[in-house]
């Protein structure tokens, strides 16, 4: 991925929850839920690198997250159209307020 990812919030945890097998990730075996692997930011960049074979870099600099704050309070959350948006060539993805 060429552009770096910004997770805006947590994603809520659903009463209907989706649930992947996990098999040989890291010597790790059974279960875990979607939201687990949204809010994990060490969980989401194994998940991509080991699922969809495209490791990505997440924002950590402050200063870049600050200069991002000012575009987020009009984005609805996630999955909602327009919850993921290119600001500043970083991609946003909100997933609450």
């Amino acid at each position: 991925m060429d552009k770096p990812l910004y997770f805006h919030g947590l994603y809520p945890h659903a009463s209907n929850r989706n649930v992947w097998e996990l098999r040989a990730v890291n010597q790790m075996h059974g279960t875990i839920d979607v939201d687990n692997v949204i809010n994990s930011p060490l969980m989401r960049r194994n998940f991509s690198r080991i699922y969809l074979s495209t490791p990505f870099l997440e924002v950590s600099d402050w200063t870049v997250i600050e200069a991002l704050q000012d575009d987020i309070p009009e984005m609805p959350c996630y999955p909602d159209d327009g919850s993921i948006k290119i600001v500043d060539d970083v991609i946003v993805i909100k997933l609450s307020n």
